[in-house]
Order: C-alpha cells, then sequence, then structure tokens
C-alpha cells in the first residue's frame, strides 16, 4: 500500500463512521435516568455513535434536560477530537519519519484506547502497523541491551554487562504470553526463563564468591605470601565449580528455549524472529559477529578471565620473576640464594593444572577446541601459558640442580681470602688447591648430564611452542662451566698469588696504621662560628706507632725470605710471566714496608717530645690553679685571678699539643669554677667600694669639693669597669652634675694654667689698683678725680669680660663701683639685676648665673638670696632639684617594685628591677634605700649569671681569633667575635674581653 492510499484509508474510515453518526433518526425510549445511564455505558464501552443517536433523542423528547445530554455529547465531541488529533499524528509519523518506530507504536495503542476494534479493517491496519512498530521497538531494545553489555565488558564491569543483558529479559514478554500458542508452551517457557532467573539472581553471589578467593590467592602471590596458597586453593576450586555450574545452568535453559522456538518457527513460518523467546537466545549468546565472546555466556567468560585468568596470570609472572631472579643469582654466582629464590616454583606449578582444567569444564557445552600435552588436556588457546609455565617450572629444576653443584663439594675458591684474613697458612693452601682441581673436573662431568637432559625437554617443548627459559638455563650452565674451566687454569697459579696477598695485607695494614697514628698526632680540625680549633692526640698516637713498629720489622724479614725463595724456584715456575711480575711486586711491597718503618720512627719521636711537653704544661697548670685556689681562700684577689689566668693558659696550651677529654673537663669545670667565684667576690667588693665612692663624691659635690668629687668619681667608674662593660648610671648622672658645676665654677675664674692667664692678671690688678685710688679720692671729695679712675678701671675689667664674659673678680669689682658711685640708685637697680638674672638662669645663660652669684656676693642679707642662688644652680642643671612630693612617692613605688622582685628572686626580671632602682635614684637622689636595693640587685644579678674572671677553652679560642682579626684590621669581624662572646652572661664580666671590646670600639 502507498503512502497516499494509507492516508486515503485511514481518512475515509474515519469519515464514514461520523458520517453515520449524523444520520441515524432521532427516536424516544425510556425514562430520562435510564437513557443517560445507558447512553454513560456507551461511551464507556467507546460506542460513540449509538451514544450519540440516543441523546440526540433523549434531548428532543426531553427539553428540559438537554444541558445533560448536550454534556454527554461534549465529551463524545472531545473524544473525536482526540482520535482526529492522533490519526494525524500518526499518518504525519508513517510518511514523514517512520523511523520513529517508539512513537508509532504508542499512537497506535492510544488509538486502540480511544476507539472499538469492531471495524476489522481498521483492527487489522493498527494490529499489523503495532506489530511492525512493536518489533522494531524490541529490536532497538535489544541492540540497546546488548550494545550497554558490550560496553560494561569493555570496562570489565561484569555485574553490570550481566544486568544489562538481563534487561533483555523482558523484551515482547507480555506479547507472547497472550498469543495463543498453547499452556505447554507456556509453561516450558516459564520453566526455562525461572532457570535463567535464578543464573541472574546468583551471578552476584557466586562471582563474588569466585572474586573474593581469586583477589585473595592473586594477593597472596603478589606480596610473596605463599605458605597461604594451598589453604587458598582449597576454597578456590568449590567456587570455581559454583561458577561453572551457574554458565551450565545459563547454556541448557538457552539450548532449550532453541528447541522450544525453532518449534514455533516451524508451526508459523513468518514467525522468524519476531518472538520473546529469540530476544532472550540473543541476550544469552549476544551478538556472533564480535571479536569476543558477548551476552551472558560471555559475561561469565569475562569474568572468569577477570578474576581466575588474573590469578593464573599472577602465578605466571610470579613464576617469571622469580626464575628471573633466581637466573640473575646463579649467574652472579650466588648459587644458595639462586636455589632460595627458585624453591617456590615447583609449588607454583603444581597448582596451575586446575586453572586450565576448570577453564575447559567452563568451555566445556562449547566447542572449544583442545590439545594433549604429556597426558595433561587443555583448551588450545590455553596452551601458550600452559607451555610457559611448564618451561618455567622445567628451566627452574635444571638451575636448581646445576646451583648445587658448586657448593657441595670441599671446593675452596677463596684461598686468597682466607689467608689475607689470617685463616690459613701457606701450606695448608697448598694442600686445598689440589683437592679443588680434582672436584672441578667432577662438576664439568655432572654439569655436561644436566645440560643433556635439559635440551631434549626444550625440544619436546619447542614442537607445540617456543620459550626461552630452558634455553636461559642452558647458556647459564655454560657460563658456570666456563667459569670452573678458567678457575682450572688459574689453580695452579693462585699459590702465589695467596702469598702476595698476604704480603699486600701487611703492607695495608701497616699503612693503616701509619695513617691512623698520623690522623692522632696532626689532629682533627673542627669550624665553630668562624674559628678552626685542632684537636691532636700524640700519646694516642704512640701507643698505635709502638706495636706498628715492631710489627713492620717481622713483615720485612718475611718478606725478604719470600724473595729469596721465589729466586730459588725451578726454571720452569721462575721463568713463568706472572711469577716474575710477582717477584718484582714482592720487592716493591717489602720497599714501601720500609718507607713506612722510617716514617712511623720519625712519628714516634715527635710524639712522645710532643705528649711530654703537654704533660709538663699540664703539671705547671694543675700547680698554678692550686695557687689562685690558696690566694682566693685568702681573700687575695688579685692575685687569685692573675694564677687562674696563667693556669687556664698553661692547660689550653696542653690542650693544642695534646687534646684530653679529662683535661677540658678539668679546664671548663674546675678552672671555670674558681673563676665564677673570684668574679662573684670581686664583685660584690667592686659594687662596696664604687658605692663608697659615689657616696663621698656627693658629699664632696654637695660641700662644693667638685674636683675632689670628680677624682671620687673618675676612681669610681675605673673601678666599676675592672668587671663590667657597661656603665654604672648612678656614676655618669654624679659625672654629669659635677662637670656641669665645675663648668661654671672654672668659667668665673682664671686657672693658671689659661693661655693670657698673665695678661689678665694684670689687667685685674692694674683695675683694682684704679678702684682703690678711685675710692680714697672720692672719700677725700675727689668725686670727679675718683669717678675718672673708676673709668679706668671698668675700661680694664671689659678687656676681661672680652675673653671671660663672666669672670667673677671683673663682675664684682663692676658691681662695688656702681656700689659705691651711687648707692640708693644701685640698691634701686638691684631688684631689676636680680630679676633680669633669674629669668637668664631659667634660659640656662652663664652670665645670668654669674650675675646672681655677683649680686648675692654683693648683698647677701637680701632677702630670700640664698634659696634664689640655689633654684638657678637647679635651673642651671648644676645642682639637683630637690625631690618633690610626687617623685619621692614615685621613688618610693619603684623602689619597693624592684625590691619585691629582689626578695622573689625573679632572675629574669632583675634588668627590670635595675631599670626602676636608677630611675627611683634619680627622682629622689636622697632615697637611702634605692642604692642600698640596687647594690644587692646587682650582686645578686652577677651570682644568677654566673660570671667568670676566665672564659672556657672554646670562648678562648674564639677571642684569640677576635684579636687576630684586631690586629689584621678587620675591624668589624673583631667586633662581631666580640659581640657573640658578650651574648654568654658568663663571659660579660672577664676583664680582658671587656678591655679588648673598648680597644674595638675605639677603632669603629
Amino acid at each position: 500500500m502507498t503512502i497516499n492510499a494509507l492516508r486515503m484509508t485511514i481518512c475515509s474510515f474515519f469519515a464514514c463512521v461520523w458520517l453515520v453518526s449524523a444520520l441515524v433518526p432521532v427516536h424516544g425510549a425510556g425514562s430520562r435516568d435510564t437513557d443517560l445511564a445507558r447512553a454513560d455505558q456507551l461511551i464507556e464501552n467507546k460506542e460513540y455513535d449509538r451514544a450519540i443517536f440516543l441523546l440526540t433523542d433523549y434531548a428532543k423528547r426531553n427539553p428540559n434536560q438537554f444541558e445533560q445530554a448536550q454534556a454527554r455529547i461534549n465529551k463524545i465531541y472531545q473524544v473525536q477530537d482526540e482520535i482526529n488529533r492522533t490519526v494525524d499524528e500518526l499518518i504525519y509519523l508513517l510518511l514523514e519519519h517512520p523511523e520513529e518506530d517508539e512513537k508509532i507504536l504508542a499512537l497506535t495503542i492510544k488509538l486502540k484506547d480511544l476507539e472499538n476494534d469492531s471495524n476489522p479493517i481498521l483492527a487489522d491496519f493498527l494490529s499489523r502497523i503495532h506489530d511492525i512498530a512493536l518489533f522494531n521497538v524490541s529490536r532497538n531494545q535489544l541492540r540497546r541491551s546488548l550494545e550497554g553489555g558490550r560496553e560494561m565488558l569493555d570496562k570489565d564491569d561484569y555485574e553490570a554487562a550481566f544486568a544489562a543483558y538481563a534487561g533483555g529479559m523482558s523484551i515482547m514478554r507480555e506479547e507472547f504470553y497472550t498469543a495463543n500458542y498453547g499452556a505447554n508452551i507456556h509453561n516450558q517457557a516459564r520453566q526455562e526463563t525461572e532457570r535463567i532467573n535464578t543464573v541472574i539472581a546468583a551471578f552476584r553471589q557466586t562471582a563474588s564468591q569466585l572474586e573474593s578467593v581469586t583477589t585473595e590467592l592473586t594477593r597472596a602471590v603478589n606480596s610473596g605470601q605463599h605458605a597461604r596458597v594451598p589453604e587458598i586453593m582449597t576454597r578456590l576450586v568449590p567456587a570455581m565449580d559454583r561458577f561453572i555450574a551457574q554458565k551450565q545452568i545459563l547454556y541448557t535453559a538457552s539450548v532449550n528455549l532453541e528447541r522450544i522456538l525453532q518449534n514455533l518457527q516451524r508451526a508459523n513460518p513468518e514467525m522468524g524472529d519476531r518472538n520473546h523467546l529469540a530476544f532472550i537466545i540473543r541476550v544469552i549468546h549476544g551478538r556472533t559477529d564480535q571479536s569476543i565472546q558477548e551476552g551472558m555466556l560471555g559475561t561469565f567468560d569475562g569474568f572468569w578471565r577477570k578474576s581466575a585468568g588474573s590469578s593464573l596470570d599472577a602465578i605466571n609472572r610470579y613464576m617469571e620473576t622469580t626464575f628471573n631472579a633466581g637466573l640473575a643469582h646463579f649467574n652472579k654466582q650466588d648459587y644458595t640464594q639462586a636455589v632460595n629464590t627458585l624453591a617456590g616454583i615447583a609449588a607454583y606449578s603444581g597448582i596451575t593444572p586446575v586453572f586450565f582444567d576448570k577453564h575447559r569444564q567452563l568451555k566445556q557445552p562449547t566447542a572449544a577446541q583442545t590439545i594433549t600435552f604429556n597426558g595433561t588436556v587443555m583448551l588450545r588457546n590455553d596452551s601458550p601459558q600452559f607451555l610457559n609455565i611448564v618451561s618455567l617450572n622445567e628451566a627452574s629444576a635444571i638451575l636448581t640442580q646445576a646451583a648445587a653443584i658448586p657448593g657441595r663439594d670441599p671446593i675452596d675458591r677463596n684461598t686468597l681470602v682466607n689467608l689475607r684474613n689470617r685463616r690459613i697458612t701457606a701450606p695448608q693452601a697448598f694442600e686445598i688447591e689440589q683437592q679443588t682441581r680434582n672436584a672441578l673436573m667432577t662438576q664439568q662431568r655432572e654439569l655436561a648430564s644436566i645440560k643433556t637432559r635439559a635440551v631434549q625437554l626444550d625440544n619436546q617443548i619447542a614442537v607445540h611452542q617456543n620459550t626461552p627459559y630452558i634455553k636461559n638455563a642452558i647458556t647459564a650452565i655454560d657460563a658456570l662451566s666456563a667459569l670452573i674451566h678458567t678457575e682450572e687454569q688459574q689453580s695452579a697459579q693462585r699459590y702465589y698469588n695467596v702469598a702476595q696477598a698476604d704480603l699486600d695485607y701487611q703492607l695495608a695494614e701497616r699503612k693503616r696504621q701509619l695513617e691512623s697514628a698520623r690522623v692522632l698526632y696532626e689532629g682533627e680540625s673542627r669550624t665553630q662560628d668562624g674559628v678552626t680549633t685542632v684537636s691532636r692526640y700524640p700519646t694516642e698516637a704512640l701507643q698505635i706507632l709502638t706495636p706498628m713498629l715492631a710489627a713492620t720489622a717481622e713483615d720485612i724479614s718475611r718478606g725478604n725470605t719470600l724473595l729469596t725463595q721465589l729466586r730459588n724456584e725451578a726454571a720452569g715456575i721462575a721463568s713463568n710471566a706472572e711469577i716474575r711480575n710477582l717477584s718484582n711486586r714482592y720487592q716493591a711491597s717489602v720497599n714501601e714496608l720500609t718507607s713506612v718503618q722510617a716514617q712511623g720512627q720519625a712519628m714516634a719521636a715527635n710524639a712522645g717530645s710532643r705528649s711530654a711537653q703537654a704533660n709538663a704544661l699540664k703539671q705547671e697548670g694543675e700547680r698554678l690553679f692550686a695557687e689562685a685556689r690558696t690566694a682566693f681562700q685568702r681573700q687575695n684577689y688579685d692575685t687569685s685571678r692573675e694564677r687562674l689566668e696563667r693556669a687556664a693558659g698553661r692547660l689550653d696550651e696542653s690542650l693544642v699539643l695534646q687534646e684530653s677529654a679529662e683535661l677540658r673537663e678539668y679546664r671548663n669545670t674546675q678552672i671555670l669554677g674558681l673563676g665564677q667565684q673570684i668574679a662573684m667576690a670581686q664583685n660584690e667588693a667592686i659594687i662596696n667600694q664604687v658605692r663608697n665612692l659615689v657616696n663621698t663624691a656627693r658629699t664632696l659635690y654637695f660641700a662644693g669639693n667638685f674636683q675632689q668629687a670628680e677624682d671620687s668619681l673618675l676612681r669610681a667608674r675605673n673601678t666599676w669597669r675592672q668587671v663590667h662593660a657597661e656603665e654604672n648610671e648612678e656614676i655618669v648622672y654624679w659625672q654629669n652634675m659635677i662637670q656641669r658645676a665645675m663648668s661654671a665654677s672654672s668659667a668665673r675664674v682664671i686657672p693658671p694654667t689659661a693661655p693670657l692667664y698673665a695678661e689678665i692678671s694684670q689687667l685685674l690688678s692694674e683695675a683694682q689698683k684704679n678702684y682703690e685710688e678711685g675710692m680714697k679720692l672720692i672719700n677725700s671729695g675727689q668725686r670727679e678725680q675718683g669717678i675718672s679712675k673708676f673709668d679706668e678701671a671698668r675700661v680694664q675689667t671689659k678687656e676681661v669680660k672680652l675673653l671671660f664674659p663672666v669672670n667673677q673678680e671683673a663682675g664684682m669689682l663692676e658691681l662695688r663701683m656702681d656700689q659705691f658711685t651711687d648707692r640708693r640708685a644701685f640698691n634701686a637697680d638691684f631688684e631689676r639685676r636680680l630679676r633680669d638674672a633669674i629669668a637668664g638662669t631659667k634660659r640656662r645663660t652663664m652670665e645670668s648665673y654669674a650675675d646672681i652669684l655677683n649680686l648675692a656676693e654683693i648683698n647677701p642679707t637680701y632677702p630670700g638670696i640664698r634659696n634664689i642662688v640655689f633654684q638657678a644652680e637647679v635651673d642651671m642643671g648644676i645642682r639637683p632639684p630637690p625631690p618633690n612630693p610626687a617623685d619621692i612617692a614615685r621613688s618610693r613605688e619603684l623602689t619597693a617594685s624592684a625590691n619585691r622582685i629582689l626578695e622573689q628572686n625573679l632572675t629574669s626580671e632583675f634588668e627590670i628591677a635595675l631599670t626602676l632602682i636608677n630611675e627611683a635614684i634619680t627622682l629622689n637622689p636622697n632615697n637611702t634605700d634605692a642604692p642600698r636595693i640596687k647594690d644587692r640587685i646587682l650582686g645578686r644579678s652577677n651570682t644568677t649569671e654566673r660570671s667568670s674572671v676566665v672564659l672556657s677553652t672554646e670562648d678562648e679560642a674564639q677571642y684569640q681569633m677576635a684579636v687576630q682579626q684586631l690586629t689584621a684590621g678587620n675591624n668589624l669581624t673583631a667586633y662581631a667575635i666580640v659581640e657573640r662572646l658578650m651574648q654568654n652572661p658568663r663571659n660579660r664580666n672577664v676583664p680582658k674581653v671587656i678591655d679588648l671590646q673598648r680597644r674595638i670600639q675605639l677603632t669603629l
């Protein structure tokens, strides 16, 4: 039927249906309710034409019920519209997209649901379209199932593959069982389907069991847990059998379904493969044109390859790896290790037949080809791996037999090594070599027998397949035979090589002893923080050299005896090229021994001398230390420190010549310990001495004896710096105060050392003379002449003040002249002068301070003049200000805080306590508790830091390096080393380190 004819047939059929419906006459019958109920039943039965006839007649007879009848007619029209739309869509797909089988099938089903099939033409038409579409849809479903299964097979996801294939089991199942094939056919199909379903249900479990055991076996093989393999095999065989049984059930069900299908096809030749059973058979067997077995049966085969096949591959790999390792050991002549390595191959070879047998059983229902080798039947495809394993096993056995030969007989190939290690003597070497020759001949015969059998086995296997393993074993045996043959040739010459080796061993030993002694004698150097030190051990070197020299003399004597024996050998031996070469080597070895002897004798003499010198220095250092300790006990700290420094120097010199851990420990404990005691005692004495000098300086300062006060502070500073690198803030404070006071005082009086002292003194003397003459003239009534003399005196004082503006004598002379000239005016102007001077001292002007002193001297009775002078000195910074109540209170608080740190012995906060107490003294110089607490902190701080007056040996080396760097002009390097030393609290008060630090600072 053409496409246009198809369109016309469908459209004509539905047009006729609706036309007949329109032409049916109207008639009345029955009651209203009965008619409506009957119409509803007709609509539900899809008898739309009869329903319309009934409803039309009902509406005419019952106008008041028109709406109810019309509603049912509208419902029929809606169904008719839906039928028309479905028909249009079906026609469109059939004409334009006939490949859309699933949509066509759905539309045919929908039309059957909308319209009854009372029309045979329509029913046959829809049935044919439905069958074609259903088969195409089913075929597509089968294709997707097969392709999905293959995709999972390629991914080794066999459970998913089985599920994908199992998804095709339902294709056309409903159509099969609704067809009238007879109860017997249906029951047989159901029975076989149930058997297949049991396999589907059991596949996951049986596969999982097989995979679990094979994975365990593979893991045991790969990890070397060979002892577990036998037990695993007891569980693997039943798992294999269960897996094989499931495949056989599946295969049997497939055969039975094919038989049923063939019977149906014979009864209905047009059926072809459009049948549920054909689809089941296809998902079981898969596609036949593929490179691998597909379908459920192929899933079994693939999973077997993944599980049991992987375990067999692991065994094969293990055997290959083990054989290659054993062969490598064999070729390296490590025969014991070769035998041990190859031992596991036979056990694994013994379990492999079950894999090949079970695989054959798995394939047994099919027509898989088999071959037989030495009575073993296997699949032809498995033969390469089977023969590979057989070859590995046989090659392993061959190598194992050959490897046992070299170590079986009493053959000693190590006479040279044994003699070098002093395990045998020369006569014993001769006997051993004769035994060696006899044993080597026996080994050659046995190796030849093993090789003959190996060649036969390799030829037998090569009929089916060439494998390299037996050939490799034969090659290894040939190599061993060649090695034995070479040893036979060399055995005759080995004796003299053994003798030479003995002499070489003695020479090497003497050289080693000489070198060991040299290392100890010359010392071992090490560098730390840029300082290189050398530890020398002459005494230990001498302990090696003494026995070494005695042994060397014996070696030289034995070597000369051997040379004589070689010269007296028979001509056949003496003329041998190797023997002649050995003779030359003997002579060279004796000459080297003689040279070693000479070097050792010279070194022994020097080592003895250096050891004796080091011991003498050590004894002197110990003596000086004893004197230092005695002096310390007598509180003679200077002598104690001097002796201790000398003792440390002597011990350091001794350690340079002879390193001694015991002496170094003594040096760094006893010497440093006494140094710390001296440092603590000296520091305490210095703290007390400095305190007394500071107190004396303060007393002298307040008495106006500035020079004496400065001298006292200078002594205090020098005393403090004997053991302290940092300045004493209190001393610095009073030095600054006194220096300002001395500066103010010295500016008013011309010192005799001034360059113009004579000229200035002359001017002041003449001014004084003019002043005195002027007074006499004024007192005698000659005022004008007296004023003139005063003017001459002022000229002279101004000349003095040009050079010394605050000169006291010139300033006082001018004030006296002003006062004498006009006392009333002078008194009136006194307060102005005083105010100006006070204002000037606020700005720290020296002239203003001099004016206040002069004014106070000329008018000492002026009210409050002493307080004015005091405040001026405070303002000028030459006198500490009187503490105010706030400063006094703050000073007490700081003193109390520092005292708490001291009393609680918070050593880590002593620096903070010193800062607090220094501030307390500055705020209130009259605080008598603060200096006492400060001295206690200083004494306790030094005790905590464990300061010393000497350095450790390591720090002494650093100090010497700093001195060298300073001498070489490397001031920054020297400064860095000293700063590193000062980081150790123990070194901060070492006098020579403090002195070196100051010397370096002067150069920077």
